[in-house]
């Protein structure tokens, strides 16, 4: 019986392999000949994010907010996430720390202000789809149609970055200078 289970199967592994490959005529013809094949095309995924531009925030004494427009886009993939790491911070794109995440930095004096992160999967947003919390989003965004990375490396805008910096963090620093390198990461899924 377990012979019998196993020529049956090979038989039917066999049949599923001679559907999808190649058809050739078993003998010539005295005109025309016809065969057919399948042609697969994989496509590894790719992605990129472009238009991050410095920011320079002025600020005096109420809490601000910074945008900057970038544009996410590629091929191989309809959806994507998001992470961000802090170089002052504890954050980092591939391993999340809700423990002073994000951190801007005075080198004179070595004092630190927290600002936060958010993104918006269109250009212009008002107001960010999440904040993180952690250097990590847990939303998968969906690829905007005809963001693709000749697009993005064109100037393209589909996405909003939100920097937030509370008034009450800077209220007693002596600094006046504060720095951070934020990192953007997204990943096609």
């Amino acid at each position: 019986m377990t012979a019998f289970r196993s020529l049956i199967a090979t038989s039917l592994a066999a049949a599923s392999l001679s559907a999808a490959a190649a058809t050739n005529p078993s003998a010539a013809s005295a005109s025309s000949s016809q065969g057919d094949l399948t042609i697969t095309l994989n496509l590894t995924p790719h992605i990129i994010v472009t238009g991050l531009e410095d920011m320079t925030i002025n600020a005096s004494a109420a809490d601000v907010t910074q945008t900057d427009n970038i544009c996410i886009g590629g091929f191989g993939f309809s959806s994507f996430n998001v992470s961000f790491g802090s170089l002052n911070g504890n954050a980092d794109v591939n391993t999340p720390n809700s423990s002073n995440p994000f951190l801007l930095l005075d080198s004179s004096t070595s004092e630190t202000i927290p600002y936060s992160v958010g993104f918006a999967n269109t250009a212009s947003a008002g107001t960010a789809d999440e904040t993180s919390t952690d250097g990590s989003l847990s939303t998968n965004f969906a690829r905007a149609a005809g963001a693709t990375a000749a697009s993005c490396l064109s100037s393209a805008e589909n996405a909003t970055l939100f920097v937030g910096i509370n008034a009450a963090d800077w209220q007693d620093v002596e600094g006046t200078a504060f720095t951070d390198t934020l990192t953007v990461m997204v990943k096609a899924i």
